[in-house]
């Protein structure tokens, strides 16, 4: 059956779903390998319906992962009961050339084919503001997360993050509660997403917010897939801001994919910074801009949306 994706459907067949979850059980096959397979042939079935002799004609993609193809092609049952899993939790695949497809992921150098999607994707004018930082965060920290995605979602802003601990449930949760969307790019598999604390009820969640994975759909948690998950979180902003950073963590990582992108990217500057902030010296070096208080936010993003509260609210 269809699945709704805001305005959109998906409706691609159970067979085709269940092609997309066998692609993506294929160890290594990334967003740049499955392109060049997907370009030569045509659809996730076809691809898996190759011979060796086809498949070997691919350029730049590794035997290792040409012969994982052939192997997940030789049993469908887990994929097929995989996405009948994605189908009874109301879950789907947005192809890239689907029209519900995030359109600033084509900022990417390798855009994922394709994302399994659960909720509301937001309409593609609406403006979009990631909120990233520790998953450890001081108690000042979380709140400077929540103020801000508060005061923005109020003002049309969608929120964007990762659905991790700390700063990121903290964005989410403060969307959630003021009743505005928000959009939540997974690390893990679609099917493992877990509501953090103080979030609404499931069918809440779903009437406004979406997630959003390109991992395999029972996909665990993995480091590798975090820091490829930080590049869709700054693709997926217009503007960013790093509440609180670790000296080498993902906040980083995303704040530089933003800059690479030439996206808005901005740190908090704190009067006094908390030891979880300890990087936040490290991402202003980076390039983003530092803002001290949730006015000069407004005022530095007055560009894509007009100014309407001026309350100082230091930080």
């Amino acid at each position: 059956m269809p699945q709704a994706i805001g305005n959109q459907q998906s409706a691609i067949g159970n067979e085709e779903l269940a092609a997309w979850v066998a692609l993506h059980a294929v160890p290594g096959l990334g967003a740049a390998s499955m392109g060049r397979l997907l370009a030569r042939f045509g659809s996730p079935m076809a691809i898996l319906r190759a011979t060796p002799e086809e498949l070997a004609t691919v350029a730049r993609v590794p035997q290792l992962v040409l012969r994982g193809v052939r192997e997940a092609a030789r049993d469908m049952g887990p994929h097929r009961a995989a996405a009948e899993r994605l189908t009874a939790q109301g879950a789907c695949v947005v192809r890239r050339a689907d029209a519900a497809y995030p359109l600033r992921l084509n900022a990417l150098a390798s855009p994922p084919p394709a994302l399994f999607v659960r909720g509301r994707l937001p309409r593609e004018n609406r403006p979009t503001f990631g909120i990233v930082g520790t998953t450890q965060p001081s108690d000042h920290g979380a709140e400077v997360a929540s103020a801000v995605a508060r005061h923005l979602a109020s003002r049309g802003w969608v929120i964007v993050s990762g659905n991790a601990l700390g700063i990121d449930a903290a964005a989410h949760r403060a969307a959630l509660a003021a009743r505005r969307p928000t959009l939540m790019v997974l690390p893990t598999g679609i099917l493992q997403f877990r509501p953090h604390p103080g979030y609404p009820p499931p069918a809440s969640i779903w009437r406004l917010a979406a997630a959003v994975s390109e991992c395999h759909p029972d996909a665990p948690w993995t480091t590798p897939a975090a820091l490829a998950r930080n590049r869709l979180i700054a693709a997926l902003s217009d503007a960013l801001l790093v509440v609180e950073s670790r000296e080498r963590g993902g906040a980083l990582s995303t704040a530089r994919h933003a800059i690479a992108l030439g996206r808005k990217a901005f740190v908090v500057r704190f009067r006094s910074p908390a030891l979880s902030a300890i990087g936040n010296s490290a991402v202003e070096a980076a390039g983003a801009t530092p803002v001290r208080s949730l006015r000069e936010l407004e005022s530095l993003l007055s560009r894509c949306r007009p100014q309407a509260d001026q309350r100082e609210l230091p930080w």
